[in-house]
């Protein structure tokens, strides 16, 4: 989904946001780099992982001989909803999505306990995981387009200076190696790095107890994805020195925090599985 549905929505609109604010701005090509950019990908990338999460019907042979249409993972029984997740409190678009095994809603417990009002680490880090992955396709394509790219155009140059009576040169592939050092080696998880906070933002919205927290946990995830998305457009316009200050000052620990959150997620939750008997 994120390798193909995401990439080309991101392409055919990058592409024409960029020819608008060029023809109607002075500084076009950088309102579209830092805005125009990281708005438009994240949109689609999270679009993506709500497609992920609708409901897939499939075809099924009833005993009648028929064709029949059945809701792929339907309850044979309606589950009940608590009282501080019920449909008049949370968003919409939460009873429209299809629950996956680590992303179910919390479910309420007996009557006289009060019921679990936040998201277990484990429903945490699948959301992480589903953002990441979603992310990490789109990152594939997005490269080799780049890196296509590149090549394509070197080799025009080397072809030109052959014509022009100049011997060939290492340096005639220098726009592809700069980008394959950046994309491939410096920045490989900057797609799934700015996603994984979307996915983090819907894994709270369908798993939360807290009406406000289940309105504000998705938006707030794609607006810091969008925003850090921004920054680091930015910082590739401010030369080798300033980019080099927002990769180590604001990339880094950024990707460090989640690593380091999907770990204790993981440890938690290994901590909680019951002992296996022996």
């Amino acid at each position: 989904m994120g390798a193909c549905a995401a990439t080309t929505f991101a392409l055919l609109a990058n592409g024409w946001a960029s020819d608008f604010l060029v023809a109607h701005s002075a500084r076009g090509e950088t309102l579209g780099a830092e805005f125009a950019t990281p708005l438009i990908e994240e949109l689609s990338k999270g679009a993506a992982i709500l497609l992920l999460l609708l409901p897939i019907r499939r075809r099924r042979r009833c005993p009648t001989g028929h064709d029949c249409t059945l809701l792929a993972r339907q309850p044979s029984a309606p589950v009940p909803r608590p009282r501080s997740g019920g449909p008049r409190g949370l968003p919409r678009i939460r009873r429209h999505l299809r629950p996956l095994p680590y992303l179910r809603p919390a479910v309420p417990r007996p009557a006289g306990s009060r019921p679990r009002a936040r998201s277990s680490p484990r429903t945490l880090a699948a959301g992480l995981v589903l953002g990441a992955i979603t992310a990490c396709g789109f990152a594939f394509t997005e490269n080799a387009l780049y890196l296509g790219r590149a090549f394509t155009d070197d080799q025009q140059s080397r072809l030109d200076s052959i014509g022009l009576g100049e011997p060939p040169t290492l340096r005639d592939f220098d726009s592809t190696v700069h980008t394959f050092v950046l994309r491939a080696l410096l920045s490989p998880f900057a797609h799934p790095l700015f996603t994984a906070l979307t996915g983090l933002g819907v894994a709270v919205t369908l798993t939360t107890g807290r009406r406000w927290l289940a309105r504000a946990a998705a938006p707030a995830g794609l607006v810091m994805a969008i925003g850090l998305h921004g920054v680091w457009n930015a910082a590739a316009g401010l030369g080798t020195d300033g980019f080099l200050l927002i990769y180590g000052l604001v990339m880094v620990p950024a990707f460090a925090t989640l690593v380091c959150f999907a770990v204790w997620a993981h440890a938690r939750r290994s901590r909680q599985l019951p002992a296996s008997p022996r």
